[in-house]
């Protein structure tokens, strides 16, 4: 069979670009040959600029020739398009010798030869779909658990920004406890010099106008308005003396409210504030993740409807 093939060969390369006829004239190089113009490493194929404009079928036969002449392969139509037309996939030891510029011939091969040559590049094709789908399968599979992950490094992270911001608001709710106490014990403090100023103003008003009285009589003992003028003065140091411990209360409240607002508060509302943007963006994160696994799953699906259930 393969004698009976070389000698048809023969035939052919010795009656020159004729048997390649039409083909050869219109879509040949300048030296009238049909050359193969492109290859693709996906599909192991090769292109010739001949297509169903010029007139071709599945049944017509090319031979790929290397710079000898010699056979490397033969190939057929396998997709037709309007102005060239792609092989099956070759063999890998064939395919690597074929490249652009790869000179090819239109041959004539027997019945046998034909049914055998397509059914080789049947077999390919078949086997290169399977290894696709095969590829295609691993990849949906592994993409799947990729995502699977992130999610749980998302989910995870999402949770440990709940619980850092339960924590600070925890810590928050502790700082103004704190303050809260801490000013209470001020306020205490001030409402008790309140309560000795208007005790000392009240023995002050007192002492004024039982002065005044006296001062007010005929012949009342001098002694006694010294005596009350002395204790008036004395009522009015202890004023003045209360009135400086107010003032310095106040400004302890308002410190401690400053201080707490500074170094504690005001910083884990801050936190707080970064903490749920974080979070937020990790929602969004989460929500597109699903997604991509939801379009995943459904591929998942549709293979396992048309090749059975894939291995996880």
């Amino acid at each position: 069979m393969k004698r009976l093939t070389l000698i048809m060969l023969l035939i052919t390369l010795s009656s020159g670009v004729s048997l390649s006829g039409v083909y050869a004239r219109e879509h040949g190089d300048r030296s009238g040959e049909i050359r193969v113009d492109f290859i693709n490493k996906d599909t192991w194929s090769v292109s010739l600029p001949l297509g169903s404009e010029d007139g071709l079928t599945a049944e017509i036969f090319f031979a790929l020739l290397d710079n000898d002449n010699r056979v490397i392969t033969e190939i057929f139509p396998f997709e037709i398009l309007s102005n060239r037309f792609w092989s099956g996939p070759l063999s890998p030891d064939v395919f690597n010798r074929v490249q652009i510029g790869t000179k090819a011939i239109r041959v004539t091969l027997n019945q046998i030869d034909i049914q055998r040559i397509q059914a080789e590049y049947r077999s390919r094709s078949d086997s290169l779909q399977g290894s696709r789908a095969s590829s295609r399968r691993e990849q949906l599979l592994q993409s799947y658990e990729d995502l699977e992950e992130a999610i749980l490094l998302a989910s995870n992270r999402k949770m440990k920004i709940r619980r850092d911001r339960a924590a600070l608001q925890e810590s928050l709710k502790k700082e103004r406890r704190d303050l809260a106490m801490r000013v209470d014990r001020i306020n205490y403090r001030l409402d008790q010099w309140r309560n000795d100023l208007d005790d000392l103003d009240d023995d002050k008003d007192k002492l004024v106008e039982e002065r005044k009285k006296l001062q007010e009589r005929q012949n009342a003992p001098q002694s006694r308005i010294d005596r009350l003028t002395r204790e008036i003065s004395e009522i009015e140091e202890e004023i003045r003396e209360v009135r400086d411990e107010i003032r310095e209360l106040r400004e302890e409240r308002r410190d401690a409210e400053l201080d707490a607002d500074r170094r504690g508060i005001s910083r884990i509302r801050s936190d707080l504030v970064d903490l749920a943007l974080e979070e937020e963006d990790f929602q969004v994160e989460l929500e597109q993740l699903e997604a991509q696994r939801a379009i995943i799953g459904r591929e998942i699906q549709d293979l396992e409807v048309e090749q059975g259930p894939l291995e996880r």
